[in-house]
Order: C-alpha cells, then sequence, then structure tokens
C-alpha cells in the first residue's frame, strides 16, 4: 500500500529543502522527512508544551528508519545533524578555552561559576555521563545512534538498572535523581530526550524483545519503514552546485533564536482551539470505533501508541508555521490546519506500523512451525502450547521463540500465557 510521507507538515521553504536534498543526494523522501521531524523536536526541546485534558504534552520523538540492510538509512539522519554537531564541537572548543580561565580563577583563590557547553547532541556514554548531559542542558538534547540497538547496548554495558526504563522514563519525561557515594547528587527536573537511528527489519525482533515490547519501550518509538529501493547510479561527471546545506543551516539557525529566547524557567503553553480539538478528537474517536467494528488486537495496540503522538506533531506543526508565517500567535493556539496535519502525520505513522507488523509475517512458515500452527485450538495456554509442540518435535525454546514471532500476527495474547488463533497460515506460504 503506497504511504508518502506527508511533506505537507513542513512550511514550503523547508519542503524545498528536502526534495532538493532527495534530487541531488537520493536520499528517499520519507527518510529525509523523519530525520528533519527529528532535529525539529530536538530544537524546539522543552521550550514549550501542550496543554490539554490529558495532561502537557512535550514534542519530544523517538524514531526508527526501517529499511533492507544497504538502504540509504544513516545518511540522511547524519545529513540533518551534521549542522547540529558543528555547533556542538564549537560549543566545545569554547568551553576549553572557558575551564582554562576558570583554572586560572580558581587558582587565585577566587569561586567563580564552573562553565559548561549547551549541547543539541549526545554520544552513548555512561549512565553518570549520560545524566550529567542532560542535567545540563534542561532544554533538551537528542542522541542519534545511527544503529538503534548501539544505544541500548553501550548504555546497558554500565547501567545497574535496566536500560529500558531509563529509555522509558526518559520518554515520559519523569524527574530522575542518581546519588553517588562521596560526589554530588545528579538530579534532573523534566528531562527533554529525543533518540533516533537506523534498524535492519529482519533483526527487529532481536533488538526489541517480547521484554521491550511488554514493558512499553518499543510502543514509544515511532517507525518509517522504506520498501522502495530503487539503484543508486554514480554521477561523478556532473557538477552540482546548490545552496541547499545553506538553506537548511538558516532553517537550524532561526529554530535556534527561538529556542534561545525562551526561558527554561518559563516554557510557552500551548492549547487547542476549539475546531482544533474537534478535529482531533474525531479523529482519535473514529479511528477507535473502526478498530473496534474491523480490526485486531494489534491494530488496536498499534493505533494507542500513535496517539501519544498526534498531539506531538500538533504542537511542532504549529510552532513551525508560526515561525514561517511571522505570526507572532500570542494566544498560542493550535489552530484546525495545524491539527488536520497532525492527523495526516499520525496516519502515516499507523500506517507504517501496520506495514512493519504485516512484513514481520510474511516470512513463510516451516513445515514443523506449520505443523505446530495447525495443531493448536482456537484459543490455548501456553502450557496448552507447548505440550502440542513437543508432541510435534518442537523445543521448548523454538515454541517459545515461534510464539514471539507470530504475536500480534496469527496469533493474539490478550493475557500473560492466554493466547488466540487469527487465522492459518496457508495464506503466508507459496
Amino acid at each position: 500500500m503506497e504511504n508518502p510521507f506527508p511533506l505537507g507538515i513542513f512550511p514550503k521553504s523547508l519542503q524545498k529543502i528536502v526534495r532538493d536534498v532527495n534530487q541531488e543526494r537520493k536520499f528517499p523522501i520519507d527518510y529525509l522527512g523523519g530525520a528533519i521531524l527529528w532535529v525539529i523536536s530536538v530544537l524546539i526541546g522543552a521550550t514549550s508544551y501542550l496543554k490539554t485534558t490529558l495532561g502537557k504534552t512535550y514534542c519530544n520523538i523517538f524514531l526508527m528508519l526501517v529499511g533492507v540492510q544497504g538502504a540509504v538509512k544513516s545518511k540522511p539522519l547524519s545529513w540533518s545533524i551534521e549542522y547540529l554537531c558543528r555547533l556542538d564541537e564549537a560549543a566545545l572548543t569554547k568551553l576549553d578555552q572557558e575551564l582554562v580561565e576558570y583554572d586560572a580563577a580558581i587558582a587565585r583563590g577566587e569561586h567563580p561559576e564552573k562553565p559548561i557547553a549547551q549541547r543539541l547532541l549526545m554520544d552513548a556514554s555512561t549512565p553518570e555521563a549520560f545524566f550529567r548531559r542532560l542535567s545540563e542542558n534542561p532544554k533538551g538534547i537528542g542522541q542519534c545512534a545511527l544503529e538503534i540497538k548501539k544505544a541500548f547496548t553501550d548504555l546497558g554495558r554500565y547501567a545497574k538498572s535496566s536500560d529500558e526504563e531509563l529509555f522509558i522514563r526518559l520518554f515520559d519525561g519523569d524527574t530522575m535523581t542518581i546519588d553517588r557515594a562521596h560526589q554530588e547528587t545528579l538530579h534532573v527536573s523534566r528531562p527533554f530526550f529525543c533518540l533516533s537511528g537506523t534498524i535492519q527489519n529482519d533483526i527487529i525482533k532481536r533488538v526489541f524483545t517480547q521484554d521491550r515490547i511488554d514493558n512499553g519501550l518499543f510502543a514509544r518509538f515511532i517507525e518509517i519503514v522504506h520498501y522502495d529501493e530503487p539503484a543508486l547510479l554514480w554521477n561523478l561527471t556532473e557538477d552540482l552546485p546548490s545552496d541547499v546545506d545553506i538553506r537548511y543551516e538558516n532553517f537550524v539557525v532561526t529554530m535556534l533564536e527561538r529556542r534561545d529566547s525562551i526561558d527554561i524557567q518559563h516554557p510557552l503553553e500551548y492549547t487547542l482551539a476549539t475546531d482544533a480539538a474537534e478535529v482531533l478528537q474525531a479523529w482519535q474517536n473514529g479511528t477507535e470505533i473502526e478498530i473496534e467494528l474491523k480490526g485486531s488486537d494489534s491494530d488496536r495496540a498499534t493505533f494507542r501508541k500513535i496517539q501519544i503522538y498526534v498531539l506531538k506533531f500538533a504542537l511542532i506543526i504549529q510552532i513551525l508555521a508560526d515561525l514561517d508565517s511571522g505570526h507572532d500567535n500570542s494566544n498560542r493556539l493550535i489552530d484546525i490546519n495545524s491539527a488536520g496535519l497532525a492527523t495526516a502525520l499520525a496516519d502515516y505513522f499507523y500506517q507504517n506500523a501496520k506495514d512493519l507488523a504485516q512484513a514481520a509475517s510474511d516470512r513463510e512458515l516451516s513445515k514443523k512451525e506449520r505443523s505446530v500452527y495447525d495443531a493448536l485450538p482456537d484459543m490455548f495456554t501456553s502450557e496448552e502450547g507447548l505440550k502440542i509442540a513437543k508432541r510435534n518435535n518442537m523445543g521448548k525454546t523454538c515454541f517459545f521463540d515461534f510464539l514471539n514471532h507470530v504475536r500480534g500476527v496469527l496469533i493474539d495474547q490478550p493475557a500473560r500465557g492466554k493466547y488466540v488463533k487469527r487465522y492459518s497460515p496457508k495464506t503466508l506460504t507459496n
């Protein structure tokens, strides 16, 4: 099913940047659009939130670019953050100079405040360094891991607590404190953290294990699933001069000027105009009813995670529209146009998430898996299923790996240890 990235969420000048980069460098538009959307969320940071009856919604995003090995996934992300990386390098160079002056002042017996670098991005590190970067950057910071699994494995090597719990709490903006023996306490109030990276289709289930699904970590990500991989043909003779990099840098500068102008102690509060609230409510209610009538448990779970994001999208789109038009929007209202575009973007990610679930089911079942599935009753417990698997020469580990593969596609799990079959796996075989 064709599901193009809705470029209309961006102002026309930013749409042109995306199209020009696509034409010149052959980066897929959906990957590029998603990468820029993620950068925008980092640049807005904790300076603004949307207040509704559901509470305060900040615009932090956890994003995965999904594709086969060799797909152009990393390059759009790298291009989108390149200027941010240069700004961070300049900030760190300035910090080195300020630390020399700081040390000299300490030597003179003075007591100046220790300088810190305001950064936009950070690398994977130890939990202490991770929390220090968060505490030093209250307006928000992002981590672009390129390979998303690296974000989990790097931090998990040092973390005493679950890395999954850490990322979940960061997404939710929970206040966190680290008490360290004989050292100062690190306290992060209302952290704003964005995470992005790439992943191959065939290793998603290995990275996002059932534990990372059950605890809600996977539900906090949105995915861009790109299947169309045209040949990337070299052109080494034709010069392609362009000012697209400069135009993108100018856009980033405009976003940073807005960020710098806002006191983090007094972030801007946005609310929904009445007609915008009606649009979002109709979208949410209508989709829920449609799923109730003809959807699946998997569809329902997928849509529930997308609902987390539609309010974030509305806030981002409104801020972009206000900056582009020069309208001060003194009442800080999300208008009906931004709400409508937010639902279009949410529908895009909803379809991507459903496509991803379907793609996971496309692997042809082995002869043994097919015999086990056919032998299972319409409803069964894990114990009952395991007995049937053993009668069909499938061991315990293989059986539960099989369940993980088909859960949400061929089998639903309405409760722990209880399963319901959907349909015959014959439709998946040739």
